[in-house]
């Protein structure tokens, strides 16, 4: 904008001022400052450049410009220059005649406020104060839709300026933990659908080009129910009947479990045992002994810890020996079914290949046999030592033919095979 101005006498001539200008800057010729803009957002620790020109007459020269802070009520205009804290940081960026930008660097808080363009001529009451130029410092920041998710969510995170916007089109740079992430960015949000617990941490972001000027850390957390529960058994060595054992139930969980339940199952029963991280079982004995498993819970959740056995010495051994012995009695009873079944099928079949007539009255059947007639008989050692088989009838002798046989009684006599020698034929 232009303030004071006169009746122009000729054209202007383009200030060669290194800033870009609008293009109806005030003439060279008339009284009056112009800026590029009277507001202006800049990041703590940054630069800021105030693109300024200014307008006298021309039979005057200008004998004193600078800048000063106009909220700060004084009788006497201080340059900025000369301002405590300024010394150093203040500059005019052109020495050229009616350019009066300023740039400020490395801006602080108290940066913040007002500020105007002053200038005077070698003329009684030739003196110029352009408009209030409103300068604000602000620091970036991290928003978030939520600060606390539940795990599967979606989560918005926004980098913005405190107290003010940013007129330049920014690209801006999102940190994690202090180290970039793997997320692209859209302007200044970044979008985090679906959210997973690898996701929490504390989030930061900068301007680009500005990297070392980041906003102070958001942190997100992301909540989920407890995983990778487990059962520890605290005990060295083997278990033995009558020792107590410590079991312990683990859980990797957000918020943390609150809530740790014990089971003990034996066979298809399911037993309550209590409640604790810790279970002790005192004085343990088979009856005690089994498949022992926790339960965690949280706000978000619950899981089952898988199962852990906890065996007392010598048990699995009576029990290998128990399956041993049923093993032998088992193949035992097998084996002696077979045998008979064996035996069955090789012994000879019995046939009635002989018939032995006798008389009414029954006659014995002898090992040894002697008959009175010598027609009958035969001709043997005299050796008591005989074994016969297979009796079968070779010769029938009648009480007719032998005289001397008084009984009436008639022998048969079957083959007889001896051990010891053999009938003549």
């Amino acid at each position: 904008m232009t303030t004071g101005l006169q009746q122009p006498t000729s054209l202007p001539q383009p200030s060669k001022a290194r800033m870009e200008l609008l293009s109806d800057a005030p003439r060279k010729d008339c009284w009056g400052v112009f800026y590029s803009s009277t507001s202006f957002c800049v990041l703590r620790s940054l630069t800021v450049d105030i693109p300024c020109t200014y307008g006298f007459p021309t039979d005057q020269t200008v004998t004193k410009s600078f800048w000063y802070r106009e909220d700060k009520k004084r009788q006497e205009h201080i340059a900025l220059r000369l301002e405590e804290g300024y010394e150093s940081r203040v500059e005019h960026l052109s020495t050229e005649e009616h350019n009066c930008t300023l740039r400020i660097r490395d801006v602080r808080e108290s940066d913040s406020g007002q500020y105007r363009f002053r200038y005077l001529t070698n003329k009684t009451g030739g003196a110029f104060s352009g408009d209030v130029v409103t300068i604000s410092v602000t620091d970036l920041q991290v928003s978030m839709s939520a600060g606390t998710v539940i795990e599967g969510s979606n989560v918005t995170l926004t980098c913005n300026t405190a107290s003010c916007n940013l007129k330049a089109k920014s690209t801006f740079i999102w940190y994690k933990n202090t180290q970039p992430t793997r997320y692209r960015s859209i302007n200044n949000t970044l979008h985090l659908n679906p959210v997973s617990s690898e996701d929490a941490g504390s989030y930061s972001c900068a301007v680009r080009g500005h990297e070392q000027h980041r906003s102070p850390e958001a942190a997100l957390d992301v909540r989920y129910a407890p995983r990778d529960t487990t059962v520890f058994v605290d005990h060295h060595g083997e278990i033995v009947a009558g020792e107590s054992v410590n079991l312990t139930c683990r859980s990797d969980a957000n918020p943390p479990v609150h809530n740790y339940t014990w089971y003990r199952k034996t066979g298809t029963q399911i037993s309550l045992l209590g409640g604790g991280q810790s279970y002790i079982i005192a004085n343990i004995s088979y009856e005690t002994s089994g498949l022992y498993y926790c339960v965690a819970q949280n706000s978000v959740g619950e899981q089952h810890a898988a199962a852990v056995s906890v065996p007392i010495a010598g048990q699995g051994l009576a029990k290998y020996a128990a399956i041993g012995i049923l093993i032998v009695v088992a193949l035992l009873l097998i084996l002696g079914l077979l045998w008979l079944s064996k035996q069955k099928s090789s012994a000879p079949p019995i046939t009635a290949s002989t018939t032995i007539s006798q008389q009414a009255d029954s006659s014995p059947v002898y090992n040894n046999v002697l008959t009175s007639d010598p027609s009958c008989s035969r001709n043997t050692k005299a050796d008591d030592d005989v074994q016969y088989a297979n009796v079968t009838p070779i010769r029938r002798c009648s009480a007719s033919s032998h005289p001397n046989n008084t009984g009436g009684r008639s022998v048969l006599f079957s083959e007889f095979l001896q051990t010891k020698g053999h009938f003549p034929s």
